[in-house]
């Protein structure tokens, strides 16, 4: 151990560092994602890329590169709850960062992660600004978190009106496995459709742990949705928040009803209702409805009081890949 406390660092000065990239059916962004990668400067890593696509472009792609410092891992599960605990299984380091398969950082980036990680101890997970790429905004939109200033969050109540996205964050493995690691059923493909980056967060920040957002760099991201994709998107969002906090406030202390009940009326309730009181078309009843659903099917889904995790069918081997195909490349 170094005297900061962290792991032994190499000859080099470097830490060394896992990156995780979950991905399915998006070959040629996650060429984008990997290349931006690979070109990290003042980090040794390894790259881990968890696959969970129908075909094999997405492996070829990798393969192209041809780097030792790639790990290819394809897995026949199903979501990204699932495809982040397969990641934190075969993830090596004690510092793992993380970017969409959507996305690319600057060479930057993952030693900046993971210098905000080293100089926060209580922190146990750091969010980045996630930034829109280039995009026609009369078409759709980029969904994006950004501050202006650093931000060190000690309550969930500091999450409510923004937290990081998954899209470019930096976890401590030490504050991961204190929760237990991922929430299987949480995120995109997932039984409860997303969620899985604030349930994170809220889950640290439950357990003692803080959460910092390092304002001084950013993740560009391509996920651009047309404005009837981003409907969806919402609803799915709603549906995952919903069901997140049904899991919640079984298991947590008071302040998550408060939190909870603070989402659903501000976000929720609130804008349709002040549109039918200025005599317009009410707005987001959508998000209503998907919070709802969310919660009424997530109410009755086993909970693990420790780690505030759902239990599921898959919690059974997730934390066994030998089914799954691993190859460094």
């Amino acid at each position: 151990m170094s005297e900061s406390g962290d792991p032994d660092q190499t000859g080099s000065g470097a830490v060394p560092v896992s990156i995780l990239v979950c991905t399915r059916n998006r070959p040629d962004t996650l060429e984008l994602a990997v290349q931006s990668l690979l070109e990290s400067e003042k980090v040794e890593f390894e790259l881990v890329i968890v696959d969970q696509s129908d075909g094999d472009e997405s492996e070829r792609v990798v393969e192209a590169f041809h780097d030792p410092r790639l790990r290819y891992h394809h897995s026949e599960t199903r979501g990204l709850g699932e495809a982040l605990a397969r990641g934190f299984v075969v993830a090596r380091s004690e510092f793992i960062v993380r970017i969409d398969d959507d996305c690319e950082v600057d060479r930057q980036w993952v030693a900046s992660m993971v210098d905000s990680l080293r100089a926060n101890a209580k922190a146990g997970m750091v969010c980045s600004n996630v930034v829109a790429a280039p995009f026609d905004a009369t078409a759709g939109y980029v969904p994006t978190s950004e501050r202006d200033t650093d931000h060190l969050t000690r309550s969930i109540f500091g999450t409510a009106r923004l937290h990081g996205l998954g899209a470019g964050v930096a976890y401590r493995r030490s504050a991961l496995e204190d929760i237990g690691g991922f929430d299987l059923a949480l995120g995109s493909g997932s039984q409860f459709r997303s969620c899985e980056d604030w349930d994170t967060q809220l889950r640290m920040l439950l357990r003692g742990w803080f959460v910092f957002h390092d304002s001084s760099v950013e993740v560009r991201h391509h996920g651009f949705r047309s404005f009837e994709e981003g409907r969806e998107h919402s609803r799915n969002s709603w549906y995952g928040i919903g069901a997140m906090f049904a899991k919640l406030v079984r298991v947590g202390p008071p302040s998550v009803w408060l939190l909870a009940s603070w989402k659903f009326a501000a976000d929720a309730v609130v804008p349709p209702f002040m549109d039918v009181l200025h005599l317009h078309r009410p707005r987001g009843i959508a998000r209503v409805r998907a919070f709802c659903r969310g919660f009424l099917l997530a109410i009755r889904v086993p909970v693990d009081r420790k780690t505030m995790r759902f239990v599921t069918r898959s919690d059974a081997t997730a934390h066994n890949t030998s089914g799954d195909e691993e190859r460094q490349l």
